[in-house]
């Protein structure tokens, strides 16, 4: 927590979350029980910063670390549902190596997190909040340099689009 608040300087908070079911695991990259054993460790993390571990200061004049909290719980005993629901099934959750999680179970950790950040009293503040986007266009050939106007009017539309292919527009406004 150290090193990322060294690096990012304004980190006020960090979510933690273990890491999804690896039961299918066909390789030796974090197979079950460790991927299990990974929410222990966001535990006693957590439960150090509150138990005033000084490497975990995230207040005051000697802050060397953002705080600190659960984040979404992903993990789940394959096809065993947890009382949620959640379950993970093989192979439609994951990558060939089944340690990954293919575009579906992706989509599946992606809502959990969606979900979490807008139900989370410490993060609802800043995760809902509107964000307005002023831009300012001219079409080309349309804008008159002596005067500063344009010769004639024009619509344009602006997307907001995911940063992630395949590129899909989240929103969009007209002006």
């Amino acid at each position: 927590m150290g090193i990322m608040k060294t690096k990012y300087i304004n980190l006020k908070q960090c979510y933690l979350a273990s890491r999804i079911y690896a039961g299918y695991a066909t390789g030796t990259l974090n197979p079950e029980p460790f991927a299990y054993y990974s929410g222990w460790s966001v535990k006693w993390l957590i439960e150090d910063q509150i138990n005033g571990d000084s490497s975990l200061i995230y207040n005051g004049t000697n802050k060397n670390s953002p705080w600190l909290s659960w984040g979404p719980y992903t993990w789940a005993d394959g096809i065993i549902p947890r009382i949620d629901g959640l379950t993970w099934n093989c192979p439609a959750d994951f990558a060939a190596d089944g340690t990954h999680p293919s575009a579906a179970g992706r989509q599946k950790v992606a809502l959990r997190i969606d979900d979490f950040f807008k139900r989370d009293e410490a993060s609802k503040p800043w995760y809902l909040r509107s964000v307005t986007i002023n831009v300012t266009a001219a079409m080309e050939g349309f804008l008159n340099s002596g005067t500063g106007e344009l010769n004639m009017r024009d619509t344009v539309r602006i997307y907001l689009r995911n940063n992630a292919s395949p590129y899909n527009a989240l929103d969009s406004s007209t002006g």
